[in-house]
C-alpha cells in the first residue's frame, strides 16, 4: 500500500479535500450497496461468484471484486477474523473494507451518543426512571438492549396502520384514523412540542412521529416534521413500510436528512419485488444513511428476530430463541397519539402471554386540549416515576431472575440473557440474606432492614443502600409498571 494512502486513513474529515471525501463517501455507499444486495437478494450470491465484474458493472457499483470477495466470501473468514481481532494490523485491510468500517464504527458511536447524552432527558424523575429501566431491561430483555436508544417520546400522528405487516412487532391494528394538519390540530401539535420540550427536555426531539403505526400513512407527514424541526432542531428518524408507495416522496425525505440534522432512516423491505424497486430507484449514495430492512424469508440473511405482535400466538415464551429481545420497542417514555388525543407511558419488556407486543403499557389517558395534555403528562411523572423503593409494599425481584451456579460462582441470572450477578462477589456478609428475602417476595423495606440487621451486626443504613442499588439497578420488581405482585 503507498504511504501517501496509509497516511489518508488518519486523516480526520476536516483534513481532507473536498474530492478525496467525495471519493470516500462514494465508496462506501456502493460498498454498502453491494453488501446490501448481497444480503438481500436470493440470487445476488450466484450472480457475484459466477462473474463479480460483471456483476459489479451490471449494478454501476464502483468498487474493486476482490475487496469485495474479501468482505463476503469464505475463504477469507480467517482473514477477516485476524484483521479484526488485532489492531496493529489495522492498515492491512483493504481501501474498502476499512472506510465500511469507519462508517459503521461512526453510526455505532452515534447511536450511543443517542442512548448516553441526546435521549437522556433533564427532568430528574424522568433521568432515574429512564436508567432505572435501562438498567433492568439489561436482564429482562437481554444483551441486545445495549442497542435500544431508550427515547423518551414518540408521537403518533395516526391510529393504527394500513400496512398490515405479518411480522409487526408491535401488533398495529389497522388504520382507523388519521390526524390531518388543520390549523386546530397543527397549533395543538406546535404546543405538544413545547410542552414536550419543557417537561423532558431536549431528549424529546431525538424522539419520532410514530410508533405501532406507518409514518407515511399520513399525508400532511412532511408538515408535522416541518413543525418538529423548527422546536428540535432535528429530523425525527422515520421507519417505514412503504418506502416503495410514493418513490418520490421518499425521495425528498431521504435528501432532507442529507440537508438538515438527522441520523438515519429506515426502509423495511417486504418482499424480493419491494427491495429490488428500492435498489433501482435509489442510488446508493441516496441510501448511504438508510438501513434496509429485509423482512422476507426468501433474503439470504433473513431472521425472524422478534416474535412478539402478531406472532406471539404461535409461540409460547419458553420456545423464543436464546438472545431473542422479545420486543422491539426502543422507547421509554411517552406516546402521544393526535389521532385520538391519547397519552400513554411505556417501557419496554419482554414478550408474555400478558405483555404480547414486548411493552408494558401502565397508563393510558386522553386529553381534549395541549395544555391537558402536558398535565397529564406531569401528574405521570409524579405518579409512575418513582424515584425511591416503595415504603409499605413486599419486594420481590423480577420472576426472570433466577439464583444458579455460573462461572462466577453463586449467581442471579437473566434467562432472558444479558446479565449476570455474581453474588459471590459482594462485599457485605449479609448480601446473599437480602437477596434471599427479595426472592421469598413477602417483605416489604423495612421488614428486611429489620430482619437483616437483626440476624447480623450490619448498619441499618447500610442494608437500605443495598436495597436502593438492587432498585436502582432494576432487579427489584415494579408493581406501577407490571401491575401487582400477584398478577
Amino acid at each position: 500500500m503507498m504511504e501517501k494512502d496509509l497516511r489518508s486513513r488518519r486523516l480526520m474529515n476536516d483534513q481532507m479535500t473536498p474530492e478525496d471525501l467525495e471519493r470516500i463517501n462514494r465508496l462506501v455507499a456502493d460498498t454498502k450497496r453491494f453488501l446490501e444486495m448481497y444480503a438481500t437478494l436470493p440470487y445476488v450470491r450466484d450472480e457475484f461468484n459466477e462473474d463479480s465484474e460483471a456483476f459489479l458493472a451490471k449494478h454501476h457499483l464502483d468498487v474493486d471484486p476482490e475487496e469485495m470477495k474479501f468482505l463476503v466470501n469464505d475463504e477469507y473468514a480467517q482473514e477477516r477474523k485476524r484483521l479484526d481481532e488485532d489492531p496493529d494490523a489495522i492498515d492491512l485491510l483493504p481501501e474498502a473494507a476499512f472506510r465500511f468500517r469507519q462508517f459503521l464504527a461512526n453510526k455505532f458511536a452515534a447511536r450511543d451518543m443517542m442512548i448516553d447524552k441526546y435521549c437522556k432527558p433533564s427532568n430528574p424523575r424522568m433521568i432515574k426512571w429512564r436508567e432505572r429501566q435501562m438498567n433492568r431491561c439489561l436482564a429482562g430483555v437481554g444483551g441486545v438492549n445495549k442497542a435500544f436508544v431508550h427515547c423518551p417520546l414518540a408521537i403518533e400522528l395516526d391510529l393504527g396502520c394500513s400496512v398490515g405487516c405479518d411480522f409487526c412487532g408491535l401488533g398495529a391494528p389497522k388504520l382507523q384514523k388519521i390526524c390531518r394538519y388543520t390549523e386546530e390540530n397543527a397549533a395543538m401539535f406546535r404546543q405538544i412540542l413545547a410542552d414536550a420540550h419543557r417537561i423532558i427536555g431536549d431528549a424529546a426531539g431525538f424522539g419520532t412521529l410514530y410508533l405501532a403505526t406507518e409514518p407515511l400513512d399520513n399525508p400532511d407527514y412532511e408538515l408535522f416534521e416541518e413543525d418538529f424541526v423548527k422546536e428540535f432542531r432535528f429530523i425525527p428518524q422515520i421507519t417505514t413500510a412503504v418506502a416503495d408507495r410514493d418513490i418520490e416522496r421518499t425521495r425528498r425525505l431521504v435528501h432532507k436528512l442529507y440537508s438538515s440534522a438527522g441520523f438515519i432512516h429506515r426502509f423495511t423491505l417486504r418482499s424480493v419485488e419491494m427491495a429490488e424497486k428500492i435498489f433501482a430507484k435509489f442510488t446508493p449514495m441516496e441510501l448511504l444513511r438508510v438501513e434496509l430492512l429485509p423482512m422476507f424469508p426468501e433474503a439470504p440473511t433473513f431472521v425472524p428476530f422478534t416474535v412478539v405482535g402478531g406472532q406471539a400466538k404461535h409461540v409460547k415464551e419458553e420456545d423464543v430463541r436464546e438472545g431473542d429481545p422479545g420486543t422491539i420497542c426502543c422507547a421509554d417514555g411517552f406516546v402521544i397519539n393526535m389521532a385520538e388525543k391519547s397519552i400513554r407511558l411505556i417501557t419496554p419488556c419482554h414478550m408474555t402471554d400478558k405483555f404480547p407486543n414486548g411493552v408494558a403499557e401502565p397508563v393510558k389517558r386522553y386529553f381534549e386540549s395541549a395544555d391537558e395534555c402536558a398535565k397529564i403528562m406531569e401528574e405521570i411523572i409524579e405518579e409512575y416515576m418513582i424515584t425511591d423503593i416503595p415504603d409499605e409494599e413486599p419486594l420481590r425481584l423480577y420472576p426472570y431472575l433466577e439464583r444458579c451456579e455460573t462461572m462466577y460462582g453463586d449467581s442471579l441470572q437473566s434467562r432472558f440473557g444479558g446479565m449476570i450477578f455474581a453474588l459471590d462477589k459482594l462485599s457485605r456478609p449479609y448480601a446473599k440474606r437480602v437477596i434471599e428475602l427479595l426472592q421469598d417476595g413477602t417483605w416489604n423495606k423495612h421488614e428486611i432492614v429489620r430482619i437483616v440487621t437483626g440476624e447480623y451486626d450490619a448498619n441499618p443504613e447500610n442494608v437500605f443502600w443495598m436495597l436502593n442499588q438492587f432498585w436502582k439497578q432494576g432487579y427489584i420488581y415494579d408493581s406501577r409498571l407490571f401491575g401487582s405482585i400477584q398478577a
